[in-house]
């Protein structure tokens, strides 16, 4: 009897593939408790919604989406250290047409991943496969030097980090009013852009929006825009004239005396509001400026 019951002590026990084993007895089960010792099945991790950073707060996914795998072990944008594998989140895979990747988005509508055409001048559709496209992606279409010129359609209602970075043959390009959305980095060093036409509908200038793009000439911030973020015009030596109205309160993240907004701008004449934020930063900043009519 000794002999049998240490044989039975020393057996595997296996689970199917429905079944789990309780960690506490050992034993196989297929319900809710364990059948010896009324354990509850362990639960597994939930899947969480979307790779929030827990330190910043920036929602991750344009990120692993334009990574495709792996994982993202810091936030790009705080350096706090996270770790989002892109298999734990349910993102659509990307469905092709000839010239873009797209994903659907919670709302149903689409976001552009990736420009894989070759054409120099690009009409966005407004439309891919049935789905609106309401989103031009995390790097969507970067390094595309080709591209000399982009008309954004009036279905966008934003446009991610870096969309059109490294874009060195565009030239310019209007966005619509549609969009209220624009991300940091979304033209760097974009060195052919010579002018941007911003929508009416925006509320900020993000971190270093337009840095290095040096041709641009002039620019008018819209009305509404509250604040430029720091490095936005960095390196921007062919710009001579910019419009700031009196509705931006902040202009960089740095004290006035240390501002990298217009670093190496040597020829920029800014056009303000008498009395505004826009003409104390100019006059701290020793930067040229005339009063707007």
């Amino acid at each position: 009897m000794a002999i049998l019951v240490v044989m039975c002590l020393l057996l595997p026990t296996f689970a199917f593939a429905d079944e789990w084993v309780c960690p506490n007895c050992g034993t196989a089960n297929s319900g809710k408790f364990c059948s010896e010792c009324a354990a509850p099945s362990p639960s597994p991790e939930p899947t969480p919604a979307a790779p929030i950073c827990p330190n910043c707060f920036t929602d991750l996914t344009g990120e692993l989406a334009y990574r495709k795998s792996g994982t993202i072990s810091y936030c790009p944008d705080c350096g706090y250290k996270v770790n989002f594998n892109i298999s734990d989140f349910a993102t659509p895979e990307p469905t092709s047409n000839p010239d873009y990747t797209y994903k659907i988005l919670s709302d149903g509508t689409a976001s552009i991943t990736k420009y894989t055409g070759t054409n120099t001048e690009v009409v966005i559709p407004s439309e891919l496969e049935g789905y609106k496209v309401t989103e031009i992606g995390l790097k969507a279409f970067y390094d595309c030097t080709f591209l000399t010129g982009v008309v954004i359609p009036n279905s966008i209602i934003s446009i991610d980090n870096s969309a059109f970075a490294y874009c060195t043959s565009l030239t310019n390009v209007t966005i619509p009013d549609s969009v209220t959305n624009i991300g940091s980095s979304v033209f760097y060093g974009c060195t052919a852009l010579t002018s941007v036409i911003l929508p009416k509908s925006a509320t900020k200038i993000a971190l270093k929006a337009f840095y290095g793009c040096t041709s641009l000439i002039n620019i008018a911030i819209p009305d509404g825009v509250l604040s430029i973020g720091d490095y936005a015009f960095y390196g921007c030596k062919s710009l001579v004239s910019m419009t700031i109205p009196a509705s931006v309160k902040t202009i960089g993240d740095w004290p006035y005396y240390y501002s990298q907004v217009f670093n190496g701008c040597l020829n920029l004449t800014l056009t303000v509001t008498a009395g505004s934020y826009a003409e104390e930063f100019a006059t701290k900043n020793k930067i040229k400026y005339t009063y707007a009519k």
